[in-house]
């Protein structure tokens, strides 16, 4: 069980991130997920909420370095983390 748990997963609306997201969730984790989509990060947001979970969402494109330090800017300051 991951219940008290936060976990932060980059690519998190797709693919790999997507199935790590679920994984993450259903075990009780809290998640942050970051992804450039905002509308598929909503979308999986709420397919999400039936585990009970909190979950944040960020868009970001993290191949750009600055906005790697952005989206670490806004974890700490809404107290994701």
């Amino acid at each position: 069980m991951l219940k008290n748990k936060f976990a932060v997963i980059t690519g998190g609306s797709d693919g790999i991130g997507l199935g790590i997201t679920s994984a993450f969730a259903q075990n009780g984790a809290d998640l942050c997920l970051i992804s450039r989509d905002i509308g598929k990060l909503e979308k999986e947001k709420e397919h999400l909420s039936v585990y009970g979970v909190n979950v944040y969402v960020i868009s970001s494109d993290l191949s750009v370095s600055e906005n790697v330090r952005m989206a670490a800017k806004k974890l700490l300051e809404q107290s994701f983390i």
